[in-house]
């Protein structure tokens, strides 16, 4: 008991010391908690730092939120990914309001039957907003305890991770079980890294296992990885005039409630040959000859356990009156910004300039690749200095920040997109401002990232 005291105090003061300054620590309110968690499943604190931030402006409270429509929640939720955590938020804010008139539930065992919490989540919640003695589990917390105590076992699995809750109870100190556990977490995000961990700074490095038996970097184990699956998916990217035809999903398969285009799935890369063929073209046009104005390269978008790849075949037509498939509908190009869509439609719309936020403007696009490590201070210093710094010559009316790549660990790619009213105005800005900026880019990160694709669109 007196040598895991001890650890306990040490991880204490090192997290008091050392710990992140994150809104959601700033308050016990259960709301401000279970979004903030809800966000963060499957997510990095740098990418659902300013999602949870919109969530909050937009949504201040779980009356406001169960008051919203679906297709707005999603749409803010856009380019988070696993779209049921979205979903089943709503739904938890609506039954929540329904039955309790707002008040979030107290013990453990009400907030665990909530839909979409499972037993991270609950004890997070109770911990946090309530003190509650319950230790959380996430992968952070089980890569610290694996390492800590030496755990071999698969953490992937069940049975490993019964074990590894059990490691977790007993080392809860149950006088101050919510900031134990954010310190567990804490180190598990700051120092006891996946790879390359920071063992020289790490608090607890003289009572590691794994570390004392040089294993740091074999632990935790994990299960080998089933190869994943390929899906090949050819989108028909249908547009007549200032209109574009989208498809919204529906239940029985992945992006439930988001839109995307009227799709050919084929067991192999196709060429468009081929898809002229298909029982889904000819039921869409017929034997009609069609303008193919564009066909795209190949779109990679990696999920948790399958690989799709997409190709757009941009086709312009003259008939609005076409049957279109079931879920299809003509859309506004002025209005396509507001549909919620999966990142990589996201992709597709931001690198050909599909979205104009308004009629008439210049968007000036900027793709930037980001090196990983860098990723998070780029990323804070472009919300908080460089787009403001743009915005403030007066020359644009707006813009839009989107990351484009989604691969884990091979650097961020994001398209940032301004827009003006005028060339003047964009001229003026590329000669007068956009040498001074890129120069304080280039000073703050040296050749951390690289500029690697500007277009420039008049939409008229």
């Amino acid at each position: 008991m007196i040598y895991m005291d001890k650890q306990a105090a040490k991880l204490l003061k090192w997290y008091k010391e050392n710990k992140r300054d994150l809104p959601w620590r700033n308050t016990k309110e259960p709301y401000q908690i279970w979004l903030s968690e809800i966000i963060l499943q499957q997510t990095r604190v740098s990418q659902g730092l300013d999602y949870y931030r919109r969530f909050v402006k937009s949504y201040p409270d779980i009356h406001a939120l169960a008051a919203a429509p679906e297709r707005d929640v999603l749409k803010l939720w856009q380019g988070l990914g696993y779209y049921s955590r979205a979903r089943n938020m709503l739904h938890t804010a609506r039954d929540i309001v329904q039955r309790t008139d707002g008040l979030f539930p107290v013990k453990y065992e009400d907030i665990r039957r909530l839909k979409g919490i499972g037993n991270y989540t609950a004890a997070a919640i109770a911990s946090f907003a309530y003190n509650q003695p319950y230790a959380v589990l996430d992968g952070n917390v089980m890569r610290v305890y694996s390492r800590l105590t030496g755990f071999t076992e698969p953490i992937d699995n069940p049975k490993g991770r019964k074990k590894l809750q059990h490691i977790a109870d007993k080392f809860l100190v149950k006088e101050n079980p919510s900031d134990y556990n954010q310190a567990v977490m804490e180190l598990g995000a700051l120092v006891c890294l996946p790879q390359n961990p920071r063992c020289a700074d790490c608090p607890l490095q003289i009572y590691c296992s794994a570390y004392a038996t040089h294993s740091v970097e074999l632990i935790p184990v994990k299960q080998a990885k089933k190869k994943k699956k390929k899906r090949f998916l050819n989108y028909l990217v249908i547009q007549s005039g200032d209109k574009i035809v989208l498809r919204k999903r529906t239940r029985g398969d992945i992006w439930q409630g988001l839109y995307d285009f009227p799709c050919i799935e084929t067991t192999s890369s196709a060429k468009v040959a081929y898809l002229t063929e298909t029982s889904q073209w000819q039921s869409i046009f017929g034997r009609k000859k069609l303008a193919i104005e564009a066909v795209s390269g190949e779109y990679r978008h990696i999920l948790t356990h399958r690989t799709l790849l997409a190709t757009f075949v941009k086709i312009q037509s003259g008939d609005k009156a076409m049957i279109l498939p079931e879920g299809c509908e003509w859309v506004s190009l002025r209005k396509l910004h507001t549909f919620p869509v999966p990142r990589l439609i996201d992709r597709y719309l931001s690198t050909n300039l599909l979205y104009t936020p308004q009629m008439g403007m210049i968007i000036y696009n900027v793709t930037i690749n980001v090196d990983d490590n860098t990723h998070s201070a780029w990323l804070e210093w472009m919300q908080q200095v460089h787009i403001p710094d743009v915005l403030s010559t007066g020359l644009f009316t707006g813009y839009r920040l989107c990351r484009l790549l989604d691969v884990e660990d091979e650097g961020a790619t994001y398209s940032v997109q301004y827009s003006c009213k005028s060339l003047d105005e964009y001229h003026r800005y590329k000669a007068e401002h956009a040498p001074r900026l890129q120069q304080e880019a280039l000073k703050k990160f040296g050749e951390k990232f690289t500029a690697f694709r500007t277009l420039l669109e008049v939409v008229e």
